[in-house]
C-alpha cells in the first residue's frame, strides 16, 4: 500500500509540476550591446597606398575593390546608428577586411586612417588607432552581438526555439572567444575595455552560461513531453543529467560573475578596469541565475534520488536532503532577486521552483518519516552531482557563412602583390623596357636601311614594271589589286568615324545615367535609414551600397575601357583627318589609266641579228632570281616584325604578377596574421623571367644579323638586272 501510495503521489507531484512550468514565462536572456563606430575614409589612404607602394595603373584596376570596402564600412556605421547592423552587411565587410588586411600595412606612419570606435560596456567611451586589426576585431565584436541578439529573441517556450537558441548562443561565443584569442591580441597599442581579455572572457562565459541554460531547459522540456507522452518512443532524461546541466550553467554564471566582481579579489574583473563598474542589473542578474541554476542543480539531483527510491526502493532520504538544500538555494535567490529589484520575470520562475520544492519536499518527507525512516544528510554530507558541460563556442566560419547566406563572395583585390613583392616587379619592368627599346631600336634601324637601300635601288618597282612591260607602261596588277582594295575603304573610314562620334557619345550617356542611379538608390537608402529605421523597428535588410558594390565595381571598369577606346578612337581620327594622310587618299581613287600615266616610258625593246643571219627580237632578261631574294627580303622582314611583336607583347608584367602572386598565396599571404614576407622567393622569379628575355632578345638580334647577306645578294643580283636593262637600246 505504500508503494501504491508513493506511486500515485509521484503521478501527482508530475502533473503539478508540468502545470507549474506550462504557465511560467522564461526568463529573458542577455544580448551583449553593439560597439558604434564614427566615420572613417578608408578609400583615400587605401588608393594612395596603391598607388605609391604599386602603380597608378595599378590603383586605377583596384579603384573599384577599394570604393566597395568603403560603401560596406558605410553600411555597417549607418545600420549601427539606426538599431542594428544586418546580420550579412557585417559579415560581409568583416570577410572582405580580413581578406584585405594583409595587403594594406595600415599604420600610424603608412597608410594612415582614424578608425574610431566606442566601448560596447561602457559608451560614452571611444578608442580611436590606425590598424586594420583594431577594426576587424570591432567588427567580429559585432558579429557576435549580432548572433547573441538573435538567441535573445528566439522563443524558447518549443523545442525549435531553444534548438535556434542554442545555436545562436554557442556562435556568438565562438566569435567573442575568435577576438580573444586570434584577433584582439595583435592589435597594436591600448584599445577599448570591451577588446581587453576580461571584457572579451566576460561575453564568452555569459554565452557559454546562456547556451547551457537553454540545453537544461530543452532537457526539461523533452523530459515532459516524454513523462506526457507527446513524444512517443523518447526516454526522458535521468534527473541526475538534468541536474548535471542546470549546476553547469550556474557554473559559467559563476565564472562570469568572477570578471564583473573586483571586490572578489579579481584584479582583472572588469569593474576594476572600467571607471564605473559595470551596469549593476548585470551584476544581479548574473548573480540571480547562477543562484536559480544552483537551485535547480539541487532539486533535480533530489529528483534522481526520489526516482531511485520509486524503482529501487532506497533514495528518499537523500531526495529529501538535496531538496531542503535547493530551498535554501532558492530562497537566498528570491532574496537578492528582491533587494536588486530583479524583473518579475527572473523572480516568477524562481517562485514557481520554490512552491514546486516545496510540494514535492513535503510529500515525500512525509513518507519518508513514517515508512522510510531513511537518514536524511546535512548540505555538507550530499553527494556532488556531476556537471555536464555541453555549451562549447561553435567554430566562427560557420556563423560568418551563415550571416553571409551560405555563399561566399568574390574576394576583393584579387591578383594585388605584397609589398615584399614590388622590388622584383620593379625590376623586371625596368629590364623589360630596356629590352623592348634597344630590341626595336635595332629593327628599326635595320629595317629603315633595307628599305632605303632598296629604294636607292628602285627596288621592287623596278622589277615589277619591267617584267609587266610590253612597250607601254602598266601597273602590276596584284599592286593595281590592292590599290582597288584600298580604295573601297575609303567611305567606310569616312562614314566609320562618324558613327564611332556617335556611339562613344551615346554609350557615354548610358554610364553617366547607370552611374547616376546607382548614386540616387545609396542616397534614398541612407536616408530611408537614418530617418525612418529605429531601435523600436530596426531594419536589417542588406543596404543599397553592399548590393550594388559588384556592379559598381563593374561600372567602373567598363567606364575605363570607354575611356580608353575613346582615347584610341580620337588619335585614329586625328591621323585621317591629317592632310597628308587625305592626299594619299585622293591618289587612291585615281583610274588606273591615270596612275600608269605617270610611270616612266621604258625604250621598245630592239631586234638583233643572230650569227646565222636571222633577225629575232632581242631576249628580255630573267628576273625570276632577282625577284625570288626580293620575296625572301619581304618575308625575313615580315618575320622579323612579327617576332619583336611577340616579344613586346611577352614583356608585360600580368605574367610575372600572376607567379608572384601564386607565390605570395604559397607563402601564406592573405591570411589573417601573416607576418611580413621575404623579398628572396619574388627576386628569383624576376631573375627567370629578366633571362627569359634576354634570350628572346638575342635569338631575335641573331636573326637580324642574317638580313644583311640576303640584302646583298639582292643588291648584287640587281645590278646585274641593272646591267642587262643598260644595254637595251
Amino acid at each position: 500500500r505504500s508503494l501504491s501510495r508513493s506511486l500515485s503521489l509521484s503521478r501527482s507531484l508530475s502533473r503539478s509540476l508540468r502545470l507549474s512550468r506550462r504557465r511560467r514565462r522564461r526568463p529573458a536572456m542577455l544580448s551583449v550591446p553593439f560597439k558604434k563606430a564614427s566615420a572613417a575614409d578608408l578609400a583615400t589612404p587605401l588608393r594612395s597606398y596603391i598607388k605609391s607602394s604599386l602603380s597608378d595603373a595599378d590603383a586605377e584596376t583596384y579603384a573599384g575593390d577599394v570604393a566597395a570596402l568603403q560603401n560596406l564600412r558605410d553600411a555597417v556605421r549607418a545600420g549601427l546608428g539606426a538599431g542594428g547592423p544586418s546580420p550579412k552587411e557585417l559579415a560581409l565587410y568583416y570577410h572582405h577586411l580580413t581578406q584585405a588586411e594583409p595587403y594594406f600595412p595600415v599604420s600610424d606612419s603608412v597608410a594612415r586612417v582614424r578608425l574610431e570606435w566606442n566601448d560596447a560596456w561602457r559608451p560614452s567611451s571611444t578608442a580611436a588607432l590606425s590598424s586594420l586589426k583594431f577594426e576587424r576585431a570591432a567588427l567580429l565584436f559585432n558579429v557576435g552581438a549580432a548572433a547573441a541578439q538573435r538567441g535573445a529573441r528566439a522563443d524558447r517556450s518549443g523545442v525549435e526555439g531553444l534548438k535556434l537558441a542554442c545555436k545562436c548562443f554557442s556562435q556568438a561565443a565562438g566569435a567573442f572567444a575568435a577576438v580573444k584569442d586570434a584577433v584582439a591580441p595583435a592589435i597594436p597599442g591600448a584599445t577599448s575595455f570591451d577588446l581587453s581579455q576580461s571584457g572579451l572572457q566576460l561575453a564568452v562565459h555569459l554565452m557559454q552560461a546562456q547556451t547551457q541554460a537553454c540545453f537544461f531547459e530543452k532537457a526539461v522540456l523533452d523530459r515532459r513531453r516524454a513523462l506526457s507522452g507527446a513524444a512517443p518512443g523518447t526516454k526522458p532524461m535521468k534527473g541526475s543529467m538534468v541536474a548535471g546541466l542546470a549546476g553547469k550553467a550556474g557554473e559559467f554564471y559563476a565564472l562570469a560573475l568572477q570578471l564583473c566582481d573586483a571586490q572578489g579579489g579579481n584584479s582583472g574583473a572588469i569593474s576594476s578596469l572600467l571607471d564605473s563598474p559595470l551596469d549593476p542589473s548585470w551584476v544581479s542578474h548574473l548573480s540571480f541565475q547562477r543562484m536559480c541554476f544552483e537551485a535547480s542543480e539541487a532539486y533535480w539531483a533530489g529528483q534522481h534520488w526520489f526516482e531511485e527510491g520509486e524503482t529501487k526502493g532506497t533514495g528518499y532520504g537523500k531526495a529529501v536532503g538535496w531538496w531542503a538544500e535547493a530551498e535554501r538555494r532558492v530562497g537566498n535567490a528570491l532574496a537578492a532577486g528582491e533587494i536588486s529589484e530583479l524583473s518579475p520575470s527572473l523572480l516568477a520562475g524562481a517562485e514557481a521552483l520554490r512552491d514546486q520544492i516545496a510540494r514535492q519536499k513535503r510529500g515525500v518527507e512525509d513518507d519518508n518519516a513514517k515508512i522510510y525512516h531513511e537518514i536524511v544528510p546535512g548540505p555538507d554530507r550530499l553527494e556532488a552531482v556531476k556537471k555536464i558541460g555541453i555549451a562549447k563556442p561553435l567554430p566562427l566560419p560557420q556563423l560568418l557563412l551563415e550571416f553571409m547566406e551560405n555563399q561566399v563572395p568574390q574576394r576583393l583585390f584579387r591578383g594585388l602583390l605584397p609589398k615584399e613583392s614590388r622590388p622584383a616587379l620593379l625590376r623586371y619592368e625596368r629590364a623589360a623596357a630596356a629590352c623592348v627599346t634597344r630590341t626595336e631600336s635595332e629593327v628599326k634601324e635595320q629595317h629603315a636601311n633595307v628599305r632605303r637601300q632598296l629604294a636607292e635601288a628602285g627596288l621592287p618597282g623596278a622589277v615589277e614594271h619591267y617584267a609587266s612591260d610590253q612597250g607601254e607602261p602598266r601597273l602590276p596588277d596584284s599592286l593595281w589589286a590592292r590599290v582597288q582594295r584600298a580604295n573601297q575603304m575609303t567611305p567606310q573610314l569616312r562614314t566609320g568615324s562618324d558613327a564611332v562620334r556617335t556611339y562613344a557619345a551615346t554609350q557615354q550617356g548610358a554610364a553617366n545615367r547607370i552611374n547616376a542611379a546607382i548614386a540616387a538608390e545609396e542616397a534614398a537608402d541612407l536616408e530611408f535609414r537614418s530617418t525612418r529605421v529605429t531601435a523600436a523597428e530596426p531594419w536589417t535588410g542588406v543596404s543599397s551600397a553592399a548590393l550594388l558594390a559588384e556592379y559598381k565595381k563593374d561600372c567602373q571598369h567598363y567606364a575605363q575601357l570607354l575611356a580608353q577606346a575613346r582615347a584610341s578612337d580620337a588619335q585614329l581620327l586625328r591621323q585621317i583627318g591629317d592632310g597628308a594622310f587625305q592626299a594619299k587618299l585622293g591618289l587612291l581613287a585615281s583610274t588606273r589609266g591615270d596612275l600608269e600615266s605617270r610611270l616612266p616610258r621604258a625604250q621598245p625593246l630592239a631586234a638583233h641579228e643572230t650569227h646565222s643571219g636571222f633577225i629575232e627580237p632581242r631576249p628580255r632578261y630573267d628576273t625570276t632570281a632577282l625577284q625570288g631574294k626580293l620575296v625572301a627580303l619581304a618575308q625575313a622582314l615580315s618575320e622579323r616584325e612579327k617576332t619583336l611583336q611577340a616579344l613586346k607583347a611577352s614583356t608585360g608584367s600580368e605574367g610575372l604578377r600572376q607567379q608572384l602572386s601564386k607565390t605570395a598565396t604559397d607563402l601564406g599571404f592573405g591570411k589573417p596574421g601573416q607576418s611580413s614576407l621575404s623579398e628572396e622567393p619574388f627576386e628569383v622569379i624576376a631573375d627567370a623571367e629578366v633571362r627569359r628575355l634576354e634570350a628572346a632578345q638575342k635569338q631575335l638580334l641573331d636573326a637580324l644579323g642574317m638580313e644583311a647577306p640576303l640584302l646583298a645578294q639582292t643588291l648584287q643580283e640587281n645590278a646585274r638586272f641593272q646591267q642587262a636593262r643598260d644595254v637595251d637600246p
